[in-house]
């Protein structure tokens, strides 16, 4: 289960940075990639900061991860980050990255994209909410999915944005 949310929130965290870029421009993203400590996540980033290529972005990560002996959750992390910043160079759709990165987490996620995707809770949520109260309320249903009963009492279950962060600094430095 550790693993599985660690990727749930390395996902979300590529999302947030994905609409940061779309709604702020680069230099937002600059300002996020100097508060990571992957330095594998944060060379992405400033790739893209710098206007590479995607072509090129995916060839320096790849060879950045084969070169390195990893754990097959290290593995997944880092596929998962060199396809996200990509998808952020390209300016994809938050739906398009959700259901991209999850797709690399086996089809038990792909319903994370058809039910709960961002998109879904931003139209049902109204102008009411703040962001903080939509990522909790998308944690809390992407939690109830993994669980498998896709139903929670309470919300117990529901990560802080600083657990988040940690879970996500955790998998990636190394």
């Amino acid at each position: 289960m550790y693993d599985s949310i660690a990727h749930e929130a390395l996902i979300e965290k590529i999302l947030r940075l994905a609409e940061l870029t779309r709604s702020e421009g680069l230099n937002a993203l600059e300002a996020e990639a100097k508060k990571i400590n992957s330095l594998f996540f944060k060379t992405g980033l400033m790739l893209v900061v710098d206007g590479t290529e995607p072509t090129i972005i995916r060839e320096v990560m790849q060879n950045l991860i084969e070169a390195d002996e990893l754990s097959p959750q290290e593995l997944t992390s880092r596929k998962i980050v060199m396809q996200g910043i990509i998808s952020i160079k390209r300016g994809d759709a938050s739906q398009t990255i959700s259901l991209l990165l999850n797709s690399m987490l086996g089809e038990s996620y792909i319903p994370l994209y058809y039910n709960v995707g961002v998109p879904a809770i931003m139209a049902e949520a109204g102008a009411d909410k703040s962001q903080e109260e939509l990522d909790e309320e998308y944690l809390l249903q992407s939690l109830q999915l993994l669980q498998g009963d896709g139903q929670v009492s309470d919300q117990e279950g529901v990560l802080t944005q600083a657990q988040i962060d940690a879970i996500v600094a955790g998998m990636l430095d190394s």
